[in-house]
């Protein structure tokens, strides 16, 4: 599916959408009792993963990741060029917005992805990264071999990079 619009609109409605109510029970009796708060501020990666919101929501994030990961294949295959690289930073961006979707700190994402299966989600974020910071040349890399404290630093370079970016754009425009 090339639509990535409609996907991300399906991401935003399940953001904005009332919690299912197995979702709202496991959230709830993960704090015994307490109230969960809003659904958009929880982790995706806490808990069973079993609610409908959760896996409609984990679903669609990595189906963005997957097309961001096919397109950087792409750029690796036909060199990146001016083109390629604004196509690497608006890459690197929304998979920051991908990322933060998860609302999970750095060190819980990559416990999850040694534990669990990995998130291609977080897989983009660190490819579009440190293509970045390799000065736009895409390599292929093997994020399954590292240990946990390495790809942690990756993932929060990764994070304080996009912040950095964030901040320049917000200058420039304000």
């Amino acid at each position: 599916c090339e639509r990535r619009d409609k996907i991300e609109t399906l991401l935003v409605c399940t953001a904005t959408s009332n919690q299912d109510l197995p979702g709202f029970y496991e959230a709830s009796a993960s704090l015994r009792g307490g109230d969960p708060g809003k659904h958009a501020k929880q982790s995706l990666l806490r808990g069973s993963g079993r609610s409908f919101m959760t896996k409609v929501k984990l679903n669609a994030i990595s189906a963005i990741a997957e097309m961001i990961l096919k397109e950087l294949a792409d750029l690796k295959n036909n060199g990146v060029d001016n083109e390629g690289k604004m196509k690497l930073t608006h890459h690197f961006k929304l998979s920051y917005k991908l990322f933060r979707r998860l609302n999970s700190p750095c060190k819980e994402v990559v416990e999850f992805t040694r534990s669990n299966k990995p998130l291609v989600e977080v897989e983009a974020f660190c490819k579009c990264y440190l293509s970045i910071q390799a000065g736009y040349r895409i390599s292929s890399i093997n994020f399954d071999g590292m240990d946990i404290d390495t790809l942690c630093s990756i993932l929060e370079g990764a994070v304080s990079k996009a912040k950095d970016l964030s901040k320049e754009e917000r200058n420039k425009n304000g």
